[in-house]
């Protein structure tokens, strides 16, 4: 539980080439970073990651976006599939995340390292 001890979870789909923020093909953000919430295997060989959007909302229409029905009963459960909010999104880690972004980056929050008002 890495939210539990200070840590978080982060990627991007980052592109030298491209100055702005603009949205790829599959309508990701690129140059722009997104909360990793969870990842989890359904059965033996899919492997799934929930991220959040910090904007808000979410563009991306992945198969588990398009079609919840693909996650198992208890997957669906976990990742609470059936209430996602607006700016949340779940995606196969092997076929849809690796080939949309190409950073993660682990941050430690220490007590101290902000304060209430800064």
């Amino acid at each position: 539980k890495h939210k539990d001890n200070n840590f978080f979870l982060s990627t991007a789909a980052t592109d030298d080439k491209v100055l702005r923020e603009e949205l790829t093909i599959d309508r990701i953000a690129r140059n722009h970073c997104y909360t990793v919430l969870e990842a989890r295997r359904m059965g033996k060989e899919t492997r799934l990651i929930k991220l959040q959007n910090p904007w808000g909302r979410n563009e991306f229409r992945g198969k588990y976006m398009r079609n919840p029905g693909l996650l198992d009963d208890d997957t669906a459960r976990v990742l609470g599939a059936n209430k996602l909010d607006p700016a949340t999104l779940i995606m196969d880690f092997d076929s849809e995340f690796m080939t949309n972004f190409n950073t993660i980056t682990c941050t430690f929050a220490s007590p101290t390292s902000h304060s209430a008002g800064s």
